[in-house]
């Protein structure tokens, strides 16, 4: 009897283990595939180092080696800025019953939901509509960042080009602003930008850009600030 036991209990553990090999195995087969990274266009690359040097000199960054009293310097790479759908937009249905408001959870910091772009008014003006919504997403599937073109990075300070100077004086400190990847309307007249500054652990600040492209030319039409340190 006890050894009848003793086999049924081992009957019993080589079964759960088959069964659990099945299911890891088959969670594999389910996983999703990868979003496929897609290329900038030689197109939009254009318009984002256009409007890179719209930003610097429209805004005053003070990071051209022109400017001998300049403390500030440009990091090279644009960051992406993920946009994600708004899934608690809720309907009239979804609305508590007690509050006429709706609950909203914010993004992930450093990401944005595609609301706070299209339909939304910046200072009472509404810059994207939902026919560029598609075209706003599929830039989701864009590296996460890109260097700016070295004919402009030649003539701001740098990270790399600053290297002697902090050699000679090691008591130089340099704030450094960042800009992100231009969000692009479909047919490219509108941009949506953030830009920070960084002057320290706990110094900083941001400000989102609005730039159209008036006569062939990118301007800045809207700063906001965002966020400060």
């Amino acid at each position: 009897m006890k050894k009848k036991r003793i086999v049924t209990y081992l009957l019993m553990v080589i079964l759960f283990f088959i069964a659990c090999e099945k299911r890891e195995e088959k969670l594999v087969i389910e996983q999703p595939q990868p979003i496929e990274i897609r290329e900038f266009s030689v197109e939009e690359i254009d318009e984002f180092n256009l409007i890179v040097e719209a930003i610097i000199h429209q805004n005053n960054l003070a990071v051209l080696k022109s400017d001998k009293d300049s403390e500030n310097l440009l990091l090279e790479f644009l960051i992406k800025t993920p946009i994600d759908l708004d899934e608690n937009d809720l309907d009239e249905n979804d609305l508590d019953e007690n509050n006429s408001e709706e609950i909203k959870l914010p993004p992930i910091p450093g990401h944005i939901y595609i609301s706070k772009l299209i339909g939304n008014r910046f200072e009472n003006k509404a810059y994207f509509t939902s026919e560029d919504s598609l075209y706003i997403m599929q830039q989701n599937t864009y590296p996460d960042s890109i260097k700016i073109a070295a004919t402009i990075l030649e003539k701001t300070n740098t990270k790399e080009n600053v290297k002697q100077k902090l050699k000679e004086n090691p008591d130089l400190y340099f704030g450094e602003f960042e800009i992100s990847i231009p969000i692009l309307s479909k047919d490219r007249q509108t941009a949506y930008v953030e830009l920070g500054f960084f002057c320290g652990a706990l110094c900083g600040n941001g400000s989102v850009l609005i730039l159209k492209k008036i006569h062939g030319k990118w301007k800045v039409v809207e700063d906001i600030s965002s966020w400060i340190s």
